[in-house]
């Protein structure tokens, strides 16, 4: 099936049985091969050493195949074997560009799998990398002095520290894995993603940083300040104090969902049929609610007047910090998140797809009804004014759910829905998506500048322009441009803007220099700070008498094209 030549004379071919040769293919033998080694598929040789790698395929269905790997060491030309055989899932992919280093050190990686396998002790006993490597689907490897390297999907390349059993150094890595969690603080972001990759950005996700957990993949994750990160993994409770450059494992508790710190320094933890705390920065726990008869706990929140809620399905209140908890008689629906700015006031999600609001610390609820809002995720709140709702298209509020736009993507052909948000002020923001990235917004999702209405009309002498913006960001002004019927374009006044802005804001303009008649058209040219600039539609008006036969233009509501130069 395949070949490998560890020298211009010795090597070997691996097909139905393993063949080698030490005169560069002129003559070749069959090597005997241990009883049940199935599918070599690599080999090295060192001095009198041989090591081959193979594996033994498993099929368990039509749809879960395993390669589960083997190793082999003779010191004696093949006459005698070491069978390295682990048990299932032990490690699995095909191994592959095997490399001796030593007489007692030897890696290969797992081809269509992920990681590598290495021995320290002369092939006796092999294992699988350290995380950072661990999680990396590999193509290549080579040793180049004492190192060694290897390269794979994503483009991402790897070198070994001192030893193969230490850290290796992850120097490139654009294979994005999923994310799983995310927390938030300052302009710090950490997003914990599948195959134990952490993602980290000190300055609110324009740039980032990659980290591997020790083991294991983060199910919660908590930045409580600048340095100081809570995860939990499958039955673990971990911290970092340094922004995710060490980790220390501080407890044992099973399936944290959510992780939530108070204004005490308490540590909230969302778990199977329990929520926990601990007072004592998550080295022992207390069972502050438990449910025999439901499944996790997904969602807490507790605010400093003691009122919180939770819940895991059914949603739960308590008024003494925590101590004691009550089943809110909301139960027609499956509420999986909860998103309160204060403690009487906010919204729960059910996992159906609608969202509720209480006005009244969840003694009623009112169904969210958002125009054109499909399958909602969950709902952000800013603050009492401002909320984002992720569904098929993100739409969002600033004035408390009286008015609603649908804010905009780059990709506009997508659904980009976020399952986690925050908002650093009225404008600049990050969302994660599962499945579609991390995205920034500088303007809040929405246009630039959003116009309402544009309008151009003939009084006596003059032609009034009016316009109205609804939100603007970064706006230093207007051009107004006109031009005849047959002529070009002409830049008649500018209108300062207002800067950056959520309200309403009304213009207008007389032009007092056409005389009739005249067929005339107007446009605006919308200006930022930064020089970038976009025009709206164009608009027409008739000073004077009207032609025969010759019909008016409409204005136009939102004239803005949204393209930028």
């Amino acid at each position: 099936y395949s070949f490998d030549f560890v020298t211009p004379d010795h090597g070997f071919w691996f097909g139905d049985v393993l063949m080698m040769t030490t005169d560069g293919g002129a003559t070749s033998s069959v090597v005997q091969t241990p009883n049940g080694f199935s599918i070599p598929t690599t080999a090295a040789v060192y001095n009198n050493k041989i090591m081959i790698g193979g594996y033994r395929r498993v099929v368990r269905s039509p749809y879960e195949i395993y390669h589960f790997p083997q190793m082999i060491t003779s010191t004696d030309g093949g006459q005698n074997w070491h069978f390295f055989n682990p048990p299932d899932f032990y490690a699995n992919g095909r191994p592959a560009g095997l490399k001796i280093l030593n007489e007692n050190e030897a890696v290969c990686f797992l081809a269509d799998k992920t990681g590598i396998l290495y021995t320290t002790d002369g092939g006796i006993s092999w294992l699988p990398g350290d995380i950072s490597v661990k999680n990396q689907v590999l193509l290549d490897l080579k040793k180049i002095g004492s190192t060694v390297y290897v390269g794979g999907k994503g483009m991402s390349f790897l070198a070994s520290g001192v030893t193969l059993s230490g850290q290796w150094d992850l120097r490139a890595d654009f294979n994005y894995k999923t994310p799983v969690c995310a927390s938030f603080y300052g302009d710090r972001i950490v997003v914990g993603a599948e195959g134990g990759k952490l993602y980290l950005s000190k300055d609110r996700g324009e740039t980032w940083i990659t980290k591997w957990l020790p083991e294991g993949v983060a199910t919660a994750v908590c930045l409580v300040n600048d340095a100081l990160i809570y995860y939990g993994l499958s039955n673990k409770f971990w911290r970092s104090t340094d922004f995710g450059e060490t980790f220390e494992t501080l407890s044992e508790i099973l399936s944290p969902y959510d992780i939530k710190v108070t204004g005490n320094g308490d540590i909230w933890v969302c778990g199977w049929k329990t929520l926990h705390r601990s007072t004592d920065h998550g080295i022992t726990w207390a069972n502050m609610l438990y449910t025999p008869d439901a499944g996790p706990f997904w969602d807490f929140q507790l605010f400093d007047d003691g009122i919180g809620y939770a819940t895991n399905g059914k949603l739960y209140r308590t008024t003494d910090h925590g101590n004691t908890w009550n089943q809110l008689g909301f139960a027609q629906i499956q509420v999986h998140e909860l998103a309160f700015y204060d403690s009487r006031n906010g919204f729960v999600c059910q996992a159906a797809g609608s969202i509720y609001r209480t006005r009244d610390g969840g003694i009623s609820f009112q169904r969210l009804n958002i125009d054109q809002l499909q399958n909602p995720l969950t709902i952000y709140c800013r603050d009492s004014l401002n909320f984002f709702v992720p569904g098929e298209k993100l739409h969002s509020t600033y004035d408390g759910g009286l008015t609603w736009k649908v804010n905009e993507f780059e990709l506009s052909n997508f659904a980009i829905k976020f399952a986690w948000m925050n908002m650093y002020n009225h404008f600049e923001g990050v969302g994660i998506s599962r499945y579609q990235g991390i995205w920034r917004t500088s303007n809040r999702g929405n246009t630039p500048v959003e116009l309402s209405g544009f309008s151009a009309v003939s009084l006596g002498n003059k032609v009034a322009l009016q316009w109205t913006t609804e939100t603007e960001t970064n706006n230093m002004g207007f051009e107004i441009e006109r031009r005849y019927r047959h002529g070009d374009w002409k830049t008649i006044a500018f209108s300062k803007g207002s800067g950056t802005s959520t309200k309403r804001i009304y213009y207008g303009y007389d032009d007092h220099e056409p005389k009739a008649p005249a067929i005339l058209y107007y446009r605006l040219k919308q200006i930022d700070y930064d020089g970038r600039f976009s025009y709206s539609n164009e608009v027409e008006v008739i000073l004077g008498e009207v032609p025969e036969n010759y019909s008016i233009n409409q204005n136009y509501p939102n004239p803005f094209n949204p393209s930028t130069k």
